[in-house]
């Protein structure tokens, strides 16, 4: 997350681009969404809670040619 957007670095080498993200804060959580591309690749939807350091969610990847995205799960915390 940064300047507005989100990005997952572990899809660069697919080529997933930064997208903008929506949130909502709910208490001492933050709850996000986004969806990158991937001029090859598909899409990918990501749901997630931002709560301190910590990060917990899934996202629906959505292959080209394929009718069911795959699902993945994702938990970590940031270093400092």
């Amino acid at each position: 997350f940064q300047d507005g957007k989100f990005r997952s670095t572990a899809c660069d080498p697919r080529g997933f681009s930064e997208a903008a993200y929506t949130s909502i804060n709910d208490g001492d959580m933050v709850k996000f969404e986004a969806e990158t591309t991937s001029p090859t690749d598909g899409k990918i939807q990501w749901t997630g809670v931002v709560k301190g350091n910590a990060l917990e969610g899934s996202f629906l990847w959505f292959k080209p040619g394929s009718d069911t995205p795959v699902e993945h799960w994702m938990k970590g915390e940031l270093k400092g």
